[in-house]
């Protein structure tokens, strides 16, 4: 409610000095109640010894005065009024009080005359007061040219209860005045106007009740209590008050309240406990109907937490609640990290915090010193996936690395979930997450299992998060199984159409198969076993060439691995070499196209006939030694290096020949299967295993890697496993040396040891070897046409180190030394044949597999037939034929480059040399 009124217009003369003379005229300001246009003023004179009636007196102004609209300057004549010696009054009429200043001229002039002695001119400034107006618990007096006052002699008397009004603030136009220090209680108020100690104006004005603000002065904590101060209210008013507070609902709401104090009202934290963000208080005389005229503003710190969760996108967590938004009192995100995070973006009922460092538990929010109720879900931030392997198409181990990827809460609640997303939205899941490492900070290296596959193919990971009330997902791309890996296949013979196997890792539904360029028409898919089963023609060229395996699934991904080797047929070769299959000794089993000799046959064309005693080689450490009366074959590991890529250069070298490195890890009770190992300087692991075939009449067939190789009775079978090997570059190899040596014990000089040899090749491959000495001792050599390397199956390869190369190479030594006759002179003989290991991560392991000796039944009829040392080798009946000595060497290799030597001994100008497949060394005698 707003009251006026109108102060009639006021001259305030403002002190100025002058001098006549010697005397001092002064202009005494008056305040009068006069009419609206006039204006009073005096002159003083302040020197007794002058008389101003002894002059005539006159006065006139200059006005600058706003006339309709328009600034304009007028003189007005003024009448003189009451004069005295010391005093003269002038009252000056206006034609309007729209006055912005005025200059006074006061005139003396002689009394007979009126000749002007002095002319006196100074300025009158004026102000006016015009009405007054409530503003909330102040008071706000309008009017004009206040500037003008003196602001120290201007004060506002509190007539109802004595207190002053506190002058808050003055402009030209207004002047401010406090009431709430006053403690009004009445509604209406009479109050006076004092300038220079002189009362210019007494008036009344009528109170509202108004609120002056509150304790705590905005912030309200949690049990917070609330004081409302106000003007206009008193004890006696408290069964007429009503406080009501706006609600987030636009609706204003009644509060109970006590008061016990004028001008204070108290509200219990009980009564607004519930109440959140900036709410207005207002106060409301019920029987007038008349509302305080202005609000009180609070703010209640308390959030009220309703959800937290996650943008998958951005990975900012999103809280929805309702809080005081406020800036100069912050709402922070607590309880998930080890510092309060602060928002980064606001709307009314949700705040925005950036990606926490540490994020599992459970949330709160918090604004200065309250804080909401934690969240009633154990909180964890969805996982950020930073990389992951690709599987098998089969499934396997999905192994995966970022943060936040504890897969339970602490109520054992799955916290997500990971699928593979297929192009039609199909999903394969992925069971079983488990954490694998913790590296801090909420990083994580983890797995889970896939054992479902579909097609068609799967493009990305799909994770499921069951973070808040409503699942939500996130997309990672791109995921890509493992390309297919080819690693062997069967064999065909050529020629002869026949299903290849083809072994490998994820293999799709529907492969496309090539094997040399030429389509292997698909019959099944068994990807869940890693096999492909495909019809072959068997028409590509190249008998003993590595053929290229192609497998494609879709249109970009496919593997291939040189792995197809024709298979070897040994009939073929029989029929070439002696014109019949299997010399007519055995038949040949078309299914493996090899020769099945009959009893005691041996052989690959099954031409060796022997009834003797097969006797089984001796191992002495990891030296495998076939001992008859005059002859011995002894064949072990002497020696393994590095070689330096570029010049072929030995850079590292390891003996294996003295038996005290060798550790005995292992052999069974019949002395069968032995395991033998040694720790090299560089921590290189080198273990031999032993297998003594104990079958003294049967042979065996042993299938490496599609190539079926005849293993006779009593044979040795080498497996040699390197592992932990440091190699000084990837591109440098390992030599395996092994030792062939070969002692003949012989008469004198007796140059008869050369009998007859035998080669039998598939292509351009040595399939088998025959020696047969004069002594009637045959050694046979056998060879696979193939060997594995790493994951590659590739054609086998032959070196041999000649005179120059095998200088420095230790030979074998062992504890199985006779002392021969006194005209009985030993001949000995050493090949050196290297197995040559390219590169590899953790593990090497070579095959190779060393036949037996054949000893004579000399049982039989017929005449003793003697050599030159007068020893029998055999009757007269069979000359040779049941004295045979076979010594059968298999190859084969496993993740190494195996080089095989046949070894071929022959007599030439007098002296005895051994050729090793083409290269003839020198034989040196001992006695």
């Amino acid at each position: 409610m707003e009251i006026k009124f109108k102060i009639t217009l006021l001259l305030i003369i403002l002190i100025s000095f002058f001098i006549f003379s010697e005397s001092t005229l002064t202009i005494e300001k008056k305040n009068y109640r006069i009419n609206d246009n006039n204006i009073n003023y005096s002159i003083k004179n302040d020197d007794s010894s002058l008389d101003l009636n002894q002059f005539t007196t006159t006065g006139k102004v200059l006005a600058n005065i706003n006339e309709n609209g328009n600034k304009i300057s007028k003189e007005y004549q003024c009448t003189q009024g009451l004069k005295t010696s010391s005093n003269v009054i002038f009252q000056c009429l206006f034609s309007t009080i729209e006055l912005t200043n005025i200059n006074s001229t006061f005139i003396l002039s002689t009394t007979s005359s009126n000749n002007e002695i002095k002319t006196f001119t100074f300025q009158i400034n004026l102000f006016y007061f015009e009405d007054a107006i409530q503003n909330d618990y102040s008071f706000q007096i309008n009017g004009k040219s206040f500037l003008t006052m003196n602001q120290s002699l201007l004060k506002f008397n509190n007539n109802l209860n004595g207190k002053p009004f506190e002058i808050i603030s003055i402009s030209d136009t207004e002047i401010i005045i406090n009431g709430a220090a006053t403690n009004i209680t009445s509604r209406s108020m009479d109050y006076d106007i004092i300038y220079s100690n002189e009362n210019v104006v007494t008036t009344t004005i009528t109170i509202e009740p108004s609120i002056i603000g509150t304790i705590p002065d905005y912030l309200v904590n949690d049990g917070d209590n609330i004081i409302i101060n106000t003007i206009g209210l008193s004890v006696n008013d408290k069964l007429d008050i009503e406080v009501f507070i706006f609600r987030p609902d636009s609706q204003w709401i009644q509060l109970n309240f006590s008061m016990t104090n004028d001008n204070q009202i108290q509200l219990d934290n009980s009564t607004i406990y519930d109440y959140y963000g900036e709410r207005l208080l207002r106060v409301h005389l019920n029987t007038s109907n008349i509302y305080s005229n202005n609000y009180g503003v609070i703010g209640f710190a308390k959030p009220i937490l309703t959800n937290i969760a996650q943008n998958f996108t951005s990975l900012e967590v999103v809280v929805d609640c309702n809080y005081l938004n406020n800036t100069n009192y912050p709402t922070f995100l607590r309880g998930l990290s080890v510092t309060p995070i602060a928002p980064i973006s606001f709307l009314p009922t949700r705040l925005f915090f950036p990606e926490p460092q540490m994020v599992r538990g459970y949330g709160y929010i918090q604004c200065n010193n309250s804080k909401s109720e934690p969240f009633k879900r154990f909180f964890q931030v969805m996982p950020d996936l930073y990389s992951w392997n690709s599987i098998p198409r089969k499934g396997g181990v999905f192994k995966f690395s970022g943060r936040y990827l504890l897969p339970l809460n602490e109520n054992n609640e799955k916290t997500y979930t990971i699928d593979l997303a297929i192009i039609n939205e199909f999903t394969i899941p992925c069971d079983n997450i488990t954490i694998l490492h913790s590296w801090g900070n909420q990083e994580y290296n983890a797995s889970c299992i896939v054992s479902k596959y579909a097609e068609p193919i799967v493009q990305s990971l799909y994770l499921t998060g069951y973070l808040t009330d409503s699942i939500s997902h996130i997309i990672r791309n791109p995921f890509t199984y493992l390309p297919p890996t080819v690693i062997n296949s069967t064999s065909t013979f050529y020629g002869t159409p026949s299903e290849v196997t083809i072994y490998g890792s994820s293999f799709c539904m529907y492969p496309n198969v090539t094997i040399g360029g030429k389509v292997c028409q698909l019959r099944l898919s068994d990807y869940e076993n890693d096999r492909i089963y495909c019809s072959f023609e068997s028409d590509v060229q190249g008998l003993t060439t590595t053929h290229t395996v192609n497998v494609t699934c879709g249109n970009q991904q496919f593997g291939f691995g040189d792995v197809f080797i024709y298979a070897t047929d040994e009939c073929l070769i029989s029929e070439n070499k002696t014109g019949t299959v299997c010399s007519g000794n055995g038949v040949c089993d078309d299914s493996i196209r090899k020769c099945i000799c009959n009893d005691n046959y041996f052989g690959l064309d099954c031409s060796i006939h022997n009834n003797g005693t097969i006797i089984p080689p001796i191992i002495d450490n990891t030296t495998s030694i076939i001992d008859i009366d005059n002859s011995k074959f002894e064949i072990g590991l002497v020696q393994i290096r590095e070689i330096e890529f570029i010049d072929e250069k030995v850079i590292k070298t390891f003996n294996l020949t003295d038996g005290s490195i060798w550790n005995l890890q292992d052999v069974n009770q019949e002395k069968t299967n032995y395991i033998f190992n040694t720790t090299l300087a560089n921590q290189s692991i080198i273990k031999v295993h032993l297998t003594i075939n104990s079958d003294s009449k049967l042979s065996k067939q042993y299938n490496f890697y599609g190539d079926m190789i005849t293993i006779l009775p009593s044979s040795v079978k080498y497996q040699i496993e390197i592992t932990n090997w440091d190699f000084n570059s990837t591109l440098n190899s390992i030599e395996l040396i092994f030792q062939s040596k070969l002692s003949v014990d012989q008469c004198n000089d007796s140059d008869t040891l050369i009998g007859n040899k035998s080669v039998q090749m598939y292509g351009d491959s040595i399939r088998s070897m025959e020696l047969t000495l004069t002594n009637g001792q045959t050694l046979i050599g056998t060879f696979s046409n193939r060997m594995k390397l790493d994951d590659r199956i590739v054609k086998s390869s032959i070196k041999i180190l000649d005179d120059q190369q095998s200088i420095g190479i230790p030979t074998i030594i062992t504890n199985t030394t006779t002392k021969p006759s006194e005209n009985i002179k030993t001949s000995t003989q050493n090949v050196f044949t290297v197995l040559s290991i390219n590169f590899f991560k953790d593990i090497a392991i070579v095959d190779p597999n060393f036949g037996v000796l054949v000893e004579n039944d000399l049982s039989g009829g017929g005449d003793d037939i003697l050599d030159e040392c007068g020893r029998v080798i055999g009757k007269t009946k069979e000359k040779f034929a049941n004295w045979k000595i076979a010594l059968i060497v298999v190859f084969s290799f496993v993740g190494i480059s195996l080089i095989v030597v046949g070894i071929i001994v022959y007599k030439t100008r007098g002296r005895n040399s051994v050729v090793v497949n083409g290269v003839k060394l020198k034989m040196n005698k001992k006695n």
